[in-house]
């Protein structure tokens, strides 16, 4: 399937393959997050199949309306119906009573819309009628966004790429408008999305707000973004997934597109002074911490081996406690906790001296868990892990053209062993040695062409640095 964006065809074969797929289910849904690419999707599909045709249901339809541009397409075999949330209730009422009537004759039909309860999908799966479609496929993968990015004329490196990919959870709407947004400004992909955000940054949410038409939910989902550990806001959310906000599903819940999360004070230039760079940490190889040009200098080894080991755990993020026990492990608890008090403050004011004035908390927070926020903060370490997990991907599916391209981003990241440059306290020593494993591993996968068994890939995918980020 072909996507066009301002005239920039992008290939999405993810797209085609999952459409194509069959279903005994008379019906397939389609639901994502407006701006998600679900028009566009079933538009290209119903372009490539004869058999199908397509009815675009407008806002607020009513019950003759919708029922006319039924029966205009009643002997085909295939009917294709976007905006299927978008009618009226009694409109709704009348497109799954059609659906009803018609389904025993043979009669096939894709659904797509946001809202998968005013689509009424839970009954319609339960009842086995439905399936849902794997909407898991229509944000945009880091190879077309970079596609797309050629096809702006924009500058980017693979880095880029999947920093972007990163930082949008690869939502098309918001993908397509960075990208045309770095092509009308002259400017390369890397920092791009600062730029837009100082620009348009504050549109993105009223974006969300008037694809919804409803303001009180509009406001649940604002206030929720600020409170997401909060089991009141978790209940709110799970509401607003079923009606299309743009959400994600992690182990600890529901969290919004990353892009919604940023405090909009935080990107103005009247709040914040013109450097507000990224906190970049290299880790392979030999060791450096920037922040844009800046260099971090830090007081001691100690707060520099601190930074790195958060740097390197789950999400970032290392609770007290565990730093406590992994750094003054035979320390009376009163020292160690004074020892940790005091690095965690010469680490603030190294990186605040390099900040230019800008609030250190948009990179690290400090309370009851010390935490790199990855919205500001890159790590080659983490990419180099992300580039082998998405080569892994791609070689268990077949894909080995695609799981090499990812290998050789790897390869090229790991410019040496893990802080090779610095002497390393015992904690980190295991870290290091795991990625030279990996590292030898990605080797043999480049050798090899990327033709790696799904076996191999499945069993080496469960190493501990592979399962931290």
């Amino acid at each position: 399937m072909l996507e066009r964006h301002l005239g920039i065809e992008i290939a999405r074969p993810r797209v085609t393959a999952v459409l194509a797929r069959p279903s005994t289910a008379p019906v397939r849904m389609l639901c994502a997050p407006h701006g998600g690419g679900t028009s566009t999707a079933l538009q290209q599909y119903a372009a490539t199949h004869a058999d199908a045709r397509l009815v675009s249901l407008s806002p607020n339809a009513t019950r003759a309306q919708v029922v006319t541009a039924l029966e205009d397409h009643s002997a085909t075999s295939l009917t294709i119906v976007d905006h299927a949330d978008a009618a009226s209730p009694a409109g709704r009422d009348a497109l799954f009573e059609h659906i009803e009537a018609h389904v025993p004759g043979g009669k096939r039909y894709l659904l797509g819309g946001s809202s998968r309860s005013r689509m009424h999908a839970l009954a319609l799966v339960a009842r086995g009628i439905a399936v849902m479609v794997d909407a898991s496929v229509l944000p945009f993968s880091a190879e077309e966004i970079g596609e797309l990015a050629r096809g702006h004329g924009v500058v980017a490196d693979a880095f880029d790429v999947a920093q972007l990919s990163y930082d949008t959870d690869g939502w098309p709407v918001a993908v397509a408008w960075i990208i045309r947004d770095a092509a009308d400004h002259g400017r390369t992909l890397s920092g791009a999305l600062e730029g837009w955000r100082k620009r348009n940054g504050h549109l993105i949410l009223e974006f969300v707000s008037a694809a919804h038409g409803d303001p009180p939910s509009a406001r649940i989902f604002a206030a929720a973004i600020g409170s997401l550990a909060d089991p009141a806001s978790q209940r709110a959310l799970e509401r607003l997934d079923a009606a299309g906000y743009p959400l994600v599903r992690m182990r600890a819940g529901l969290r919004p597109y990353r892009l919604l999360m940023r405090r909009p004070a935080e990107d103005t230039a009247e709040e914040a002074p013109a450097f507000t760079s990224r906190l970049t940490l290299t880790m392979l190889g030999r060791f450096a911490c920037t922040i844009g040009e800046r260099r971090v200098v830090f007081g001691r080894r100690r707060d520099q081996n601190v930074l790195a080991y958060v740097a390197l755990a789950p999400d970032a993020t290392v609770t007290r406690e565990e730093l406590l026990a992994t750094f003054w492990p035979d320390a009376p608890r009163p020292v160690a906790s004074q020892g940790l008090r005091t690095t965690l403050c010469r680490l603030r004011r190294a990186l605040t001296d390099a900040a230019g004035g800008v609030d250190v908390a948009r990179y690290l927070r400090v309370d009851a868990s010390v935490t790199l926020d990855l919205a500001w903060v890159t790590i080659d370490a983490r990419w180099f892990c992300t580039f082998v997990e998405r080569g892994d991907a791609e070689a268990a599916n077949g894909h080995r053209r695609a799981a090499l391209e990812h290998y050789r981003h790897a390869e090229r990241l790991y410019t040496g062993a893990l802080l090779a440059s610095e002497a390393l306290e015992p904690v980190l020593a295991p870290y290091a040695a795991a990625y030279r494993a990996l590292f030898a591993r990605v080797q043999m996968q480049v050798m090899e062409g990327g033709a790696s068994s799904a076996h191999d890939t499945t069993s080496s995918s469960r190493s501990p640095i592979m399962t931290s980020i």
